[in-house]
């Protein structure tokens, strides 16, 4: 595909077109998703948002996953003392 895009704004370099042109050629062909910075809009809403909500999800549980470990350390020492009183 990269190939036929670089073959088409050749062709359309040899005729002349603008940047303005070429860059709206393809917008209007292949989408939003070609351009490097495309806009924030509903199409792109995934493509810009994602990441970010990635990120989130993957901190979310890793922060969880700490919390959930210190709580049964915690909770394992308890035991170990009410079983240390228990034997005694």
């Amino acid at each position: 595909m990269a190939k036929d895009l670089r073959e088409q704004v050749r062709k359309m370099i040899i005729k002349n077109n603008s940047n303005d042109e070429i860059r709206q050629f393809m917008v209007d062909r292949y989408g939003d998703f070609v351009v490097f910075k495309p806009p924030v809009n509903k199409n792109t809403y995934l493509l810009w948002f994602a990441p970010f909500t990635f990120l989130g999800l993957v901190l979310f549980f890793f922060i969880r996953s700490l919390l959930s470990k210190k709580k049964t350390t915690q909770t394992q020492t308890i035991d170990t003392s009410k079983a240390k009183d228990l034997l005694k």
